[in-house]
């Protein structure tokens, strides 16, 4: 399995180093709130050989700019095609970004997400009451749900929302995968000091997954060694983070270990298998004490709604 992770993440790197856009540091000024869009672009993918379908939808405001790609793979020799949800920025590869992973991981039932097959022009764009964002439904054996994510005009967190039919009753696996901060290509374990920040605790790394509360569903990751400019990672972009509501959550784990990859996953009540959560990550780099001075300033931002 380590295997498997280093390949891809080696992957990842070589992939990263062909992508312009590289974060920024320093102070920048002030955002300021503007009316959120979202569109349908044209945006390059990797190995595009190996694509049957994509849409890449941009959700934009004057706090961040997302990138969220949907990708249809196409059947290689004897691996079926996939379908996977990629954030493409603001980061180009360190935080929740990816140029050839998903971000998120959903199982309905036995059934992943990533072996659907959905028809990508049920793509739906909106602008509406001061947010805008994108719809795409999925069929899991019969039993549909819709995926939300979209912007507000006062915050630059990007926020999604799983949804079932009224009539769904099944139990929901979610996962987050992310990378904290940066990684060291020649080390992918053993050299990190990864932590998340909760509003009532500081949860430290683990070699065993660690179960969330309540109180834990708002999770600042940041990594004390890995920060921007400094060895043994200067394009370290530093910390990002992840919220969502409990009310229909009925257990959750962190993966937090020495390791470069990190996890989240969420069960749903089966009957309510509805999720409202929210993520941030910025191509600004910022170190950590950069960052909670950026996240006291913007709370209001960074807060449900």
């Amino acid at each position: 399995m380590k295997n498997s992770f280093v390949i891809f993440a080696l992957s990842l790197f070589a992939a990263a180093l062909s992508v312009t856009g590289q974060a920024t540091t320093g102070a920048t000024k002030q955002a300021t709130a503007e009316a959120a869009t979202s569109r349908v672009i044209q945006y390059g993918i990797y190995q595009p050989e190996t694509i049957n379908d994509y849409r890449a939808v941009q959700l934009h405001n004057g706090f961040n700019n997302y990138v969220v790609k949907l990708v249809q793979t196409k059947a290689m020799g004897n691996q079926p095609g996939k379908f996977e949800i990629r954030l493409r920025e603001p980061t180009v590869y360190y935080s929740f970004s990816r140029p050839i992973d998903d971000f998120i991981r959903i199982k309905v039932g036995t059934i992943q997400l990533i072996t659907l097959e959905p028809d990508l022009k049920d793509l739906q764009i909106w602008q509406r009451d001061g947010k805008a964002g994108f719809d795409m439904p999925f069929n899991f054996d019969g039993k549909k749900f819709t995926l939300t994510l979209y912007l507000r005009e006062d915050s630059p967190v990007l926020w999604g929302r799983w949804q079932g039919a009224s009539d769904v009753n099944v139990p929901v696996e979610i996962s987050f995968n992310l990378v904290v901060s940066g990684f060291d290509p020649s080390k992918f374990e053993g050299v990190y000091e990864r932590r998340a920040d909760t509003s009532s605790r500081v949860i430290e790394m683990n070699s065993s997954p660690q179960p969330l509360t309540p109180a834990d569903s708002r999770l600042i990751f940041f990594d004390e060694k890995f920060q921007p400019g400094k060895l043994p990672n200067k394009n370290s972009v530093g910390p990002c983070f992840l919220t969502w509501q409990w009310n229909t959550v009925e257990t959750a784990q962190l993966w937090l270990n020495n390791y470069y990859h990190t996890s989240v996953t969420v069960q749903l009540k089966p009957e309510s298998p509805n999720f409202n959560f929210g993520l941030w990550e910025s191509k600004t780099a910022r170190t950590n004490a950069e960052f909670m001075d950026y996240f006291k300033t913007n709370q209001a931002g960074f807060e449900q709604k």
